[in-house]
This record gives structure tokens, sequence and C-alpha cells, in this order.
């Protein structure tokens, strides 16, 4: 009860102004999405009936930078429900390239965001160890998940489909559509 949409919605607000340091700027162009995390986040039945998704997958936000989508996302990351663990896809590429691999560690998170896929280098060569990490564990979650559930991930990307699959192959691509409930969001750059 207590962890309604409702109550995400005033974390986000909460915490945009008191962690964040700026007002939440609830706008045309992001209205849909924060729509779309408060129903998530608190398990509301509208995020099916209303907005037409499953809660048998997760999510991934596309839309060009400046939107917000990764401020929406760090307003609501300790929900008492789902509580999310950001992760920048930069950094993981960076870790990767050092170290040969990058290990999720959830502690006691239960949702994962993968923070700007598509900004990263998609390939890191480690010592002559070519690694593609979204597209390696896009295929180890499909595979893991088949015919289960995928709503403990949330995407964001400023990249369309196509550009998906020439950074990440079709294959990529294709479980993408399968895995995610697809929130597009427009306007224009909210940094000013």
């Amino acid at each position: 009860e207590k962890c309604n949409a409702r109550y995400v919605l005033k974390l986000m607000k909460w915490t945009s102004e008191h962690e964040l340091g700026k007002q939440l700027i609830i706008n045309e162009a992001n209205k849909k999405l924060i729509k779309t995390l408060c129903f998530f986040l608190s398990n509301d039945e509208r995020f099916e009936t209303e907005l037409g998704y499953s809660f048998k997958k997760g999510l991934l936000i596309r839309g060009v930078s400046g939107l917000g989508k990764t401020h929406l996302v760090r307003c609501v990351q300790d929900n008492e429900l789902h509580p999310i663990l950001i992760l920048s896809m930069i950094e993981i590429a960076d870790e990767i390239k050092a170290e040969g691999e990058y290990e999720i560690k959830l502690g006691n998170r239960k949702l994962i965001y993968l923070d700007d896929v598509g900004t990263e280098e998609a390939t890191v060569n480690h010592f002559g160890t070519k690694i593609n990490f979204f597209k390696n564990f896009i295929e180890l979650v499909y595979l893991r998940n088949q015919g289960k559930t995928f709503s403990g991930l949330i995407v964001s990307t400023n990249n369309s489909f196509l550009e998906i699959e020439e950074k990440y192959g079709f294959r990529v691509r294709s479980r993408i559509k399968d895995m995610f409930n697809i929130i597009d969001i427009n306007g224009k750059d909210m940094r000013g």
C-alpha cells in the first residue's frame, strides 16, 4: 500500500530537490516516462492496463541526451519496493579494458539500470581479447530467462534500433524487442 505510484512520484520530487539539488521538471516530454516509472516501480496494474506494457519485460528508455532519463531513475533508485543499481556503460567498458571483465554486484538492489547503452566503445580490447559486454550481457540474460521475466532490467540509450544492431548485432536487436517495453521520449535538451 505504502509503495504505490503516488509514493514513487513523491520520492522522485523529494530526491530531485533535496538530494540532487534541482526541482523536478514535469513537462510533456517526460510525463510519460515519469508515469511509466511510477507505475512500474509500484507494481501498479495501470502499467499494463493504461500504458499497454507488460510486467514480464524490463524498460528500454530511448531519447536524445538531456531529456532527464538518468536523472529520473536516480530520483527513484532508493525506492523501498524495487531499489535500483545504476551502472554506467562507459565505466563498465573502462573496467573491462583494465581488468578484462566486469562483475555486477547487486547487493540489496533488485533492478539493474544500464545507463547510456551505445555511448561506450562497443567492443573493448583486453590484451588481444575482444569483449562486447552489452551483447554478451543481453544474450546471457535472454538465455537464462527465456520464457520467464526480464522485469529486473532498465536500459537507457540515445540509439535507434538500427544503431543498436550496428553496434551489437541483429540478435541483440531482436532480443531487446522481446525483453523490453520500449519507452520513446522526445523533447528539447533540458540542460540548456
